[in-house]
């Protein structure tokens, strides 16, 4: 299976709160399956079976007061641990 992990310059995120608020957000873009923020590195990684564009992640952060500050996507061509643990039958 390939897989992408997606990353996220995010501004505005400043406690576990945040986290909280901005996983929700990413929550509603199809395909993000597992969204890991971190206000301490500004950042969230989405894991996803496809490339997601930075437009739906940026349709999901408007109006929340979180920036999207930049955008990276990295194919991955095993399923990581996290993923099959997640979605295991």
């Amino acid at each position: 299976i390939v897989m992408y992990v997606i990353r996220l310059g995010i501004d505005g995120m400043m406690c576990g709160q945040c986290e909280a608020h901005v996983k929700e957000k990413l929550q509603t873009v199809k395909d993000a399956l597992i969204i890991k923020p971190s206000h301490y590195r500004k950042s969230a990684e989405i894991l996803s079976p496809r490339s997601i564009p930075e437009e739906e992640f940026l349709k999901a952060l408007e109006g929340s007061g979180y920036r999207l500050m930049s955008y990276a996507v990295e194919q991955r061509e095993k399923e990581p641990l996290l993923y099959r643990l997640k979605h295991r039958k």
